[in-house]
């Protein structure tokens, strides 16, 4: 018989990924709107900068930051098992992607194009001053 169980490494990443998504994540869910003020800075519509970014910065800092791209590029290195476990878990929130870049949009599909420019691709053009 098969053991579908997740491994060690993979347990610890569902805990921290919802131990994130708890404490900060989804208490800044009720500063969702579904209008977007084009006078205040906002990286996506419906999301002020002032709630996103430190949420952001909390992954960076968690290293959870994307978990798509593998760890000599600047990511996790996690596989498509580790991102279908984090996608489980962050897929709760409306705009989860968000949250954790990387783990649910386009480079999660395709990564090569941001490969040679590493984890910090999964920011903002803004922020890579482009």
């Amino acid at each position: 018989m098969i053991d579908f169980s997740p491994t060690p490494e993979q347990e610890q990443l569902r805990k921290l990924t919802t131990q994130l998504m708890e404490r900060y994540v989804y208490p800044a869910e009720e500063h969702l709107t579904d209008t977007w003020d084009a006078a205040a800075p906002s990286f996506f519509p419906g999301i002020a900068d002032r709630v996103l970014r430190p949420i952001q910065a909390k992954v960076k800092e968690l290293g959870l930051w994307a978990p798509h791209m593998p760890e000599d590029a600047g990511g996790m290195g996690i596989g498509v098992v580790g991102l279908g476990l984090m996608n489980e878990i962050i897929g709760r929130s409306r705009p989860g992607e968000l949250w954790l870049p990387g783990a649910r949009r386009r480079e999660l599909r395709d990564p090569a194009h941001v490969r040679h420019r590493g984890a910090e691709a999964c920011v903002a053009p803004a922020e890579r001053g482009g």
